[in-house]
């Protein structure tokens, strides 16, 4: 039997989706997350404007109503750790699926 993964889950409203693999929530303050395990490239424009359609299609499906997922880091939880952009590291999950193995399988993202 595995032991579930540490870190902090928690109910989440999506206000803003910046870009397919970053987006604002609001858990008792708004923070942008940026999806852990997937890069949506900005570079091929295309490609990026699908990806952020059909976030914004999955995230209508369910109102904006998410899970957040931090992940522990190695040694301990530090919600207070914030990447270089001003973004939470994180898991958007949406009716038990998560967006970036969704953007991934769906080809609007590779593995990060």
């Amino acid at each position: 039997m595995s032991e579930p993964r540490k870190g902090v889950a928690t109910e989440a409203q999506v206000v803003r989706v910046i870009d397919a693999d970053t987006l604002e929530v609001e858990v008792k303050r708004t923070v942008k997350i940026r999806l852990l395990g997937c890069n949506v490239p900005d570079k091929d424009k295309d490609v990026s404007a699908r990806a952020y359609r059909h976030v914004m299609q999955l995230l209508e499906a369910v109102d904006g109503k998410v899970t957040l997922f931090v992940p522990a880091g190695r040694s301990s939880l530090q919600l207070g750790d914030i990447h270089s952009f001003e973004r939470i590291l994180g898991e958007i999950w949406i009716g038990g699926n998560n967006l970036s193995e969704t953007l991934i399988a769906c080809g609007f993202a590779e593995e990060a």
